[in-house]
């Protein structure tokens, strides 16, 4: 399939989107046209097929998927699928991701109210195994909203049973 095949199965609108969404799970060999077209989303700055691309990223997990969502990510932008973006990097634990991550849990947006961002970069971090990542969310476990904080703390419990 290629970037555009996969966005007009997941736009169709003769077909429910929860059906359009329960495909991505059945096609093959799509990490390839997956990585271009999320990187593709990012170059144009189209968020809306960001989101569509990253439906299919959490679904078929990919480390090629990296360079575009970490430099998404990067941006810190609000328009930026934020919180799916890191639910698909806690699906593809990378070392190079924890100064990212770090940076975006430790940051406050006054668009993401309750710091689900945050929250989410915890999570991605926590998937990471290495003694960085915990020194990271020990890190955020000392600063930083108190919300993301506690979560941050969670996880550095849960390692060091």
């Amino acid at each position: 399939m290629t970037p555009d095949e996969i966005e007009a199965l997941l736009r169709d609108p003769s077909v429910p989107w929860e059906e359009r969404r329960d495909r991505v799970k059945d096609l093959q060999g799509v990490t390839g046209a997956t990585a271009a077209g999320l990187e593709a989303a990012r170059a144009a700055g189209d968020w809306g097929k960001f989101e569509l691309f990253l439906l299919v990223a959490a679904a078929h997990p990919d480390p090629s998927y990296l360079p575009p969502i970490t430099a998404a990510l990067a941006l810190g932008a609000r328009e930026v699928p934020n919180e799916d973006a890191l639910e698909v990097l806690a699906d593809l634990p990378d070392p190079g991701t924890i100064a990212l991550l770090e940076r975006i849990a430790r940051t406050e947006h006054e668009w993401d109210e309750f710091n689900q961002v945050g929250v989410k970069a915890v999570w991605a971090l926590e998937a990471i195994h290495t003694p960085e990542a915990t020194a990271a969310l020990a890190r955020i476990a000392e600063h930083g909203d108190e919300y993301v904080q506690r979560w941050a703390a969670k996880a550095v419990t849960r390692r060091t049973r």
